[in-house]
Formats: structure tokens, sequence, C-alpha cells
């Protein structure tokens, strides 16, 4: 009988401690900083299933990362079960601030007490991760002007799921330009070792006012433990100051408005000017480099083109060279300058205003007048006259001169005064003046061109080949190479290539061939048509003959 009350009194027990349960709260820190995280655990042991209810604890902090594991455990034949709650939290506001108690059933926890200071009164010897940004200039530039915005991330830790905000300018319009790859290093401070991510900005206001930096938020996730059975992970946040910059209007000018820190202009013809010809074209290339100014800030260059010159400028090109110090705009400008007459021509000098950001003054960059020898043309060089002296007048003949003289009585030979030797002599003489004044009047009546048609090579057919392809092709360029080098294959060394053309041409020839230089130094707005040159070069060719009297080959073959 007694047994069986002991029985049924350890049943009895055995129920009533199937529902018992304890439920415990702690926290890894008992006072962090308004950007650090806290790791708290919420341990429930016990055969409950039911989950405490954590939305006490929005009021003062935000969750940010939550896990769960379970745990059972026998011993000498009695079975634990236990359940814990990892939770890692974020202050809302710096002050003392409570940690609730939490309840699953019947089961409650002791509440904690947390101080959350700010991040301006946490000793910088404990920061784990520490921002800081700074700006050059640090309190006013200009409108248009380039800030330097450099940020530097310090961690002694390992983080994971890192990211850091871009700055995000308020107050004035500003662009914003990354500069580069980030650069990685080291530093210590305070006896711990920090590893430094820098990365840099450049920034451009483009209106007057107060610029405001906001502070860059940074986040990440730091694993921490005593060992790799067991890691807590806590939500890492911090932030860096802000930054207020003075932006003044642009300083009032005729010039067009352009800051910088340097300016530099470059000219291929300043050191070593060419020697012109008349009719060939050259390009000038002159480069504009700015430090502290994009490319597409640099105004255009205005060449003016002097008389005996026709100019035919290119479209610019640009290019920002982007370094750790900032951008470097480049601007390169050619022109194409073809000599319309010969002599020593000077090309005006080039002007450009800009803003020194360092001297806060106007200045003045120019560059230099260029003096060049123009040569004339081939063919006018030879149709050019010799310069002699300007024949002496006549001296004035008196009237008794103009009175014809008496005739003198006619003499009489003597047999002795024919001599056969003086009447062959004299015959000679007249046939050899018959013969140069016959060379003498073939001469005048030629054609003036002194260029000769050569007989047709093998190598004269195959530039007419391609000629005809690229004319086909509407292809200028291609076409303006294929006549030189078909010129030098017909032509003579003293008249070859492009001049051999427009030796033997005529006005239709050289009329086509002008036709043809503008089109190639102008603004490409249309398409070539190289059919009109085609025909004046066919007609041109069935003109001249060879040495033997033959014909040159059909232009365009027939059959």
């Amino acid at each position: 009988m007694v047994k069986r009350i002991f029985l049924a009194i350890t049943l009895v027990l055995a129920l009533v401690g199937s529902g018992w349960g304890e439920l415990s709260v702690t926290a890894s820190r008992n006072q962090i900083s308004i950007n650090d995280s806290l790791v708290v655990e919420v341990v429930l042991q016990g055969d409950h299933d039911e989950e405490p209810d954590l939305s006490s604890l929005e009021q003062d902090f935000e969750i940010v990362g939550r896990s769960q594991s379970s745990q059972i455990q026998i011993i000498n034949g009695d079975m634990t079960r236990s359940i814990k709650w990892s939770l890692s939290l974020l202050p809302r506001h710096p002050g003392v601030l409570t940690i609730p108690s939490l309840c699953a059933g019947q089961d409650c926890s002791q509440p904690l007490t947390i101080t959350v200071v700010p991040q301006s009164q946490q000793p910088a010897e404990d920061a784990e991760v520490i921002v800081e940004v700074e700006a050059q200039p640090a309190d006013r530039m200009v409108v248009q002007g380039q800030i330097l915005y450099n940020v530097r991330l310090l961690h002694r830790q390992p983080l994971a799921q890192a990211s850091l905000s871009s700055p995000e300018p308020q107050g004035v319009e500003t662009l914003v330009q990354k500069l580069g790859e980030d650069q990685r290093s080291e530093t210590f401070r305070n006896g711990w070792r920090y590893q430094v991510i820098e990365r840099h900005y450049a920034l451009f206001p483009q209106q007057s006012g107060k610029l405001h930096l906001p502070p860059l938020q940074f986040e990440a996730v730091v694993q921490s433990g005593r060992n790799v059975f067991d890691v807590q992970a806590r939500v890492l946040r911090t932030r860096s100051d802000s930054i207020d910059i003075r932006i003044d209007p642009p300083e009032s000018t005729d010039h067009p408005w352009l800051p910088a820190q340097a300016i530099r202009i470059e000219d291929d013809w300043q050191q070593h000017p060419p020697t012109l010809t008349v009719g060939e074209p050259a390009t000038r290339t002159i480069t504009v480099r700015g430090a502290g100014v994009t490319a597409a800030q640099l105004p255009d260059i205005a060449l003016t083109t002097p008389d005996g010159f026709k100019g035919y400028p290119d479209q610019p090109s640009r290019e920002d060279v982007i370094a750790p110090t900032g951008i470097s705009g480049v601007l390169v400008q050619k022109v194409a300058l073809v000599p319309t007459h010969a002599g020593q021509i000077t090309l005006p000098p080039v002007t450009l205003w800009w803003w020194d950001l360092t001297r806060h003054a106007w200045r003045q960059e120019t560059l230099q007048a260029v003096n060049v020898t123009v040569l004339p043309a081939q063919r006018q060089a030879e149709a050019a006259p010799p310069l002699t002296a300007p024949p002496t007048p006549a001296a004035p003949v008196p009237p008794e001169a103009l009175i014809p003289p008496k005739a003198a009585p006619p003499a009489v030979p003597s047999a002795t005064s024919f001599h056969p030797w003086r009447w062959s002599t004299l015959i000679c003489a007249l046939g050899w003046f018959a013969t140069l004044l016959l060379w003498w009047r073939q001469k005048k009546e030629a054609p003036p061109s002194p260029a000769v048609a050569a007989l047709p090579t093998e190598k004269s057919c195959d530039c007419k080949k391609r000629f005809m392809a690229a004319i086909k092709t509407h292809d200028a360029r291609t076409s303006y190479a294929i006549l030189c080098e078909w010129g030098d294959a017909l032509g003579q060394p003293q008249c070859s290539g492009l001049e051999y053309w427009q030796r033997i041409g005529g006005e239709s020839v050289r009329l086509q061939l002008q036709q043809l230089s503008a089109h190639l130094y102008a603004p490409q707005t249309s398409v070539w048509q190289g059919e009109e040159l085609a025909s004046a070069v066919e007609n041109c060719l069935k003109q001249q003959s060879s040495p033997q009297g033959e014909s040159l080959p059909d232009f365009y073959p027939r059959g």
C-alpha cells in the first residue's frame, strides 16, 4: 500500500515538472556607442514551446539580426531541454536604455539596463571602426571649382557584409566624380593596428550658396567568440562628420568663366615651324591641358586664319585624366591649313583667360605667334619669267640722219675677186639659220605643258583599276592617294605625283582636284562624287600620246 502511494506521488511530481520552465536574458555589454550594436541572448529552459514576446524591444532598439538554436541534455537519466534566441540590437537614441522583462507563457525574465553614449563621446582608442572625411579646400570655393573629398575607413578586425554610403551633397547642385579605385594600407593608432581603405571624390558645385555634405554611413557585420563553436555576429554601424563649404559666385568679367589650378597651351608648330608649299595642306595641332578642370569645361580654341591661308578645323577631342589628386582635362584641336600664296606669313597668337584657384585672380595663357615660310608651287616657279634689266631707251635721231645717203657707184669686180669657199660658207650659214628658225617656230607652236605622257606600264594599269574602284565607292581620300601614286608612275622625276595631273590635265582636271582637296579638309557633311574627276582624267589621257605616237588605252575599256 505504501509503495503504491509513493509511485503516485512520483508520477504527479513528474507531470507537474514537465510544465516547468525558466527564461533568462543576458547582454554582451552594458555600454555601447550609438552606432554600435548589442548582442542579447534569450534562453528558455524547460518543455515550453512558446516563443518570447519581443515587441517591447522595438521602442528603444532596432532588431537587425536574429538566430535560434535548441539543445537537449540527458544526465543520469534526466533530460534537460533549452532554446536560445540570439538578437542583434541597434540603439535608436543615446541615453540609459532598458531591455524590458520578456515573457514566454508564465515565465518572464529580469529587465536589463544599457548605457548608450553618442559617437562624439566614445573614446577614440575604443573604436573598432573609424570613418574620417576631409575636404580640400575645407571652407570656401567658387562655382565650378574642384573640391577634393577624401574618405578614410579604419578597422582593426575582419568585417563582413560591409557597406559605405556615397556622398550626397545638399544645398546646391553638385557633380560628383569618383577618382580611381580604392587604396589600401595599414596604420597604428593608440597601440592598435588598423587596416585603412581610402576613397577619393571630386566635387564640382554648379551654383553659389552653402554646400552641405552629410555624414557617410558605414555598416558591417562583426563576428566574435571564444572558439569556432561559440561565434557571435553583431552589426556595427558608424558614420563620419558632416562638412559645410561656402560656394562663391563667378567673378564678373567679359571672359568665359574657367576656374582651374593650372592651364597650359601646346602647339606642335611652336618650336619647329614647318616649311609649307602653296596648295599643299598641312595640319596644325593645338593642345590645352587644365588641372582641376574637366575637359567639358575647356572652351573651343578660336583660331584666326590669316590672309594667305584657307583653314579647315576638325571637331576638337576631349579627355579627362583621373588621378587621386583630382581631374585634369585635355582638349586637342586640329586644323588643316592650305597656303594660297608664297612668302613669309605670320600666324597670330592664341590667348586663353582663366581664373586661378590658387591665387584667386585672373590669368592669361598665351601661345606666341608663329612665322612660317610658304614656297611657291612647282608650276608657278617654272612659269615665273627671269628678272632682267629694263631696255635702255634709244637716243633721239637727228633730222639730218633721216636723209638717205647718195648711192655710191657700183664697184667693178676684178677677175681676181672671185673666191668659191666664200660662197660655200655663206650657203652653209644660211642653211643653219633656216634650221634654227624652223626649230624655234616648232617650239613656239608646241603646247605650253612640258609634261610628256609616258607609255602605260603594269603599275599604271594597276593604279587605274584601283582608282576606278575608289571612284565607285566614293572614297575621296583613297582616290587622292591613288592619283598621287599614278602620277609617280606616269610622270618624270621633275614632274610626278599630283603635279603631273595638274600639268597635263588642263583647267577641268585642276578644278576637280581643287574640289577634291576642299572636300578632304572640310567637315564631312555629304558624300563625295568623283565621276566628274574620272571623266576629266579620261579626257586628259586621250589627248596625250606616247613618244612613238601610240595612244594610251581607253580609260573605260570597251568590249
